[in-house]
């Protein structure tokens, strides 16, 4: 497969593929997408990962730290390495991740659209970038026609420690899905500069602290998660942060406010509960008496 000099595109997911990646891929010197999701494959994360490639390497069986060799990817608009059992932390070199930290509108660059080859050879056709999103343990197709799609999905590992600040410097990002890992600390107030934002999830980790007001700048924003985390306080009152279903909050016992039923301390209570008892009565008139 290494021979395929020309080769920009190799979808191969949802098969039943074993073994390690071949390093001969690394031969495939204009490769610019590589989707293998879905399969069987093992072993690190190829440490021969060049600039150019976009990766989907979802649902396989990938161990080990996050490779050094990803902070190379410079030019990388989706990242896919969710459900595996990856380990360590984020680097801080995600700052380097040149084309998410770029806000491009899809109509000023070819990028998200490459040349493939069928598999007979024969045919020659466009692929528009697009990413498979977990939402609440269902795939999601995911295009997004105004901007180019960056995301990045590394949920469903063994990935633990702080979100890195650097990632407010990803202000082209669409998508970022870190659930069900083992992160912990407070979420960044930089997190509000991802200002293209329309996806996040942060759910089933161990961030504490309150969440960052800075949150609401995202007003792209359309579908978040934070449930089952540490996360304490009010949400941000008067914000769009209200205005997500309370599932987006549950399961952190010490998190209040609206959408949720629990009060935070000094909400003033309900009319019903002040104990205060108004009779409403007369007849031609209204009449009202209060106790």
């Amino acid at each position: 497969m290494g021979s395929l000099s020309k080769l920009k595109g190799l979808i191969l997911r949802h098969n039943r593929l074993t073994g390690k990646l071949p390093i001969s891929l690394k031969n495939c010197t204009n490769l610019i997408m590589l989707d293998l999701g879905d399969n069987r494959l093992s072993g690190p994360i190829p440490y021969w990962l060049g600039q150019q490639l976009q990766i989907s390497l979802r649902k396989n069986r990938f161990y080990g730290s996050l490779s050094q060799s990803l902070c190379y990817l410079t030019n990388i608009q989706l990242l896919d390495l969710s459900e595996n059992n990856i380990s360590g932390q984020l680097f801080k070199c995600l700052k380097d991740f040149f084309a998410m930290s770029q806000n491009v509108s899809i109509t000023s660059t070819g990028v998200s659209r490459l040349l493939f080859a069928s598999v007979g050879g024969t045919y020659a056709g466009s692929f528009d970038l697009i990413a498979l999103l977990m939402w609440k343990g269902e795939e999601r197709l995911f295009k997004n026609n105004q901007l180019i799609l960056r995301s990045i999905d590394l949920s469903s590992n063994q990935l633990k420690g702080v979100l890195p600040e650097e990632i407010g410097d990803l202000i082209g990002l669409v998508s970022l899905n870190l659930s069900s890992n083992n992160f912990t600390g407070e979420i960044t107030s930089k997190i509000g500069r991802l200002t293209s934002l329309e996806f996040l999830d942060l759910s089933r980790n161990h961030f504490s602290g309150s969440i960052p007001p800075s949150l609401a700048q995202i007003y792209r924003l359309s579908m978040l998660n934070l449930s089952d985390n540490n996360l304490s306080g009010r949400i941000p009152m008067g914000t769009q942060l209200q205005g997500f279903d309370a599932s987006s909050y549950e399961g952190n016992v010490n998190l209040c406010g609206k959408p949720l039923d629990k009060k935070c301390p000094g909400d003033e209570e309900d009319f019903g509960d002040s104990g205060d008892h108004c009779l409403l009565a007369g007849i031609g008139g209204i009449n009202m008496s209060c106790s």
